[in-house]
């Protein structure tokens, strides 16, 4: 009444089986190509075991002909043997050829001989040593290549058109820059250097004919090597030796022009701090107006402990001089101060000894003016003239 239906099977592809597939062949052809190379090896083996039988074959045929050969000679030196000799001598009356020598007997007695002794030393003989001959040819040929690159390196060289100096360059010894515009140089110095390398490699097996070929050779790239040189140097002068000629009398006739006198001495920091903290009680200051004077000479001798400052000089047709001492610690007291015109008795000219022996004398022109501040700011000035002359108190000297 029913039937049972098969069941139905639907095939899909399968990217594994294709893989699978691929594998397989891939062994296959692998196990053929291991069988193949075996097979080869068998076939070398026994073709080397087929040469080693053929080689022993021959060796031991060699050996029976070399036996035969011997058993030859052993039968024919038979024949003749010495039994035989002696027996043939004896026939026909020949001599027998072996005969036993006698040695000679020495006698035991000794007779002087006279021997000459030579007066001077033996001269030992000298040994002549046959010179080896060395093959120079390929010194030769390695020199001759040497200086064929040499010449293609030079006349493929092109210099440039300027160059580059490094800013520490000096007259003497101009350098070039790292760039590009001097590469073209600085690859054909590199090269020069490296063909006087090559020469200096080449052995010349003591031969003076391939030391002298080889001297020349050097001394041309020495000689390239000079020309570059030259050219820097020449290229050096040209952009910065004017320059340099320009400002060299310049500088020489500034040098010419400075006047000693009006040059401002350098100060000490430390002295403008303590001048600048000075009180006026501590300050001396000479102020001598202009008069009949042309030249006064003035001489200081400070007191213990007092500092002398020199004021730098100002450059000009009437120039002063003042003098600023530091004075220690002083009680608070009156010192005059001078107005006016000084008496000719007080500012006469120092003798020609006294000008001599004081270093410390100051030539004023025009004028000198010498003003004397008091010890305080609060201290009274007062006017003491005792007799025409000038007075000055405290230990204070100023002679005239």
């Amino acid at each position: 009444m029913f039937t049972l239906s098969q069941p139905v099977f639907q095939t899909c592809y399968s990217p594994y089986g294709d893989m699978f597939l691929q594998q397989e062949l891939h062994r296959r052809r692998q196990i053929e190509a291991y069988r193949r190379r075996e097979r080869e090896i068998e076939e070398l083996e026994r073709r080397r075991q087929y040469e080693r039988m053929l080689l022993q074959a021959e060796l031991e045929r060699q050996q029976v002909a070399l036996q035969r050969r011997r058993r030859r000679q052993a039968a024919h030196h038979a024949m003749f043997n010495p039994s035989l000799q002696s027996l043939f001598n004896a026939l026909y009356g020949g001599e027998s050829g072996a005969r036993p020598r006698s040695e000679p007997k020495h006698d035991g007695s000794f007779v002087p001989v006279s021997t000459q002794t030579p007066s001077g030393p033996v001269p030992e003989p000298k040994l002549e040593l046959e010179p080896k001959s060395v093959d120079t040819a390929p010194s030769h040929a390695e020199i001759q290549s040497i200086l064929t690159s040499f010449a293609a390196l030079q006349s493929g060289f092109v210099l440039p058109t300027y160059l580059d100096f490094d800013p520490t360059s000096t007259p003497t010894s101009p350098k070039l820059a790292y760039t590009p515009a001097n590469a073209s140089l600085r690859g054909y110095e590199h090269a020069l250097t490296g063909i006087l390398t090559q020469l200096d490699a080449v052995e010349s097996f003591g031969d003076v004919e391939v030391r002298r070929v080889r001297k020349e050779a050097v001394k041309t790239v020495e000689k390239e090597l000079e020309r570059l040189d030259a050219i820097k140097m020449g290229a050096w002068n040209e952009h910065f030796g004017a320059s340099q000629a320009e400002s060299a009398p310049e500088t020489e006739t500034a040098q010419i022009e400075v006047d000693p006198v009006g040059v401002p001495l350098p100060q000490d920091s430390d002295s403008e701090e303590e001048n600048e903290e000075a009180s006026p009680a501590e300050e001396l200051r000479l102020e001598i107006l202009p008069g009949s004077i042309s030249a006064v000479s003035v001489e200081l001798a400070p007191a213990s402990g007092a500092k002398l400052i020199q004021e730098p000089l100002p450059s000009s047709e009437a120039f002063r001089s003042p003098l600023i001492a530091e004075l220690p610690s002083l009680p608070k007291v009156d010192t005059p101060t001078l107005t006016g015109e000084l008496p000719s008795q007080s500012l006469g000219s120092p003798s020609p000894s006294e000008t001599s022996s004081s270093d410390s004398d100051l030539r004023l022109e025009d004028y000198i003016e010498v003003e004397i501040m008091s010890a305080s700011e609060d201290a009274e000035i007062g006017q003491v003239v005792n007799g025409g002359d000038l007075e000055l108190m405290h230990e204070w000297d100023l002679d005239f």
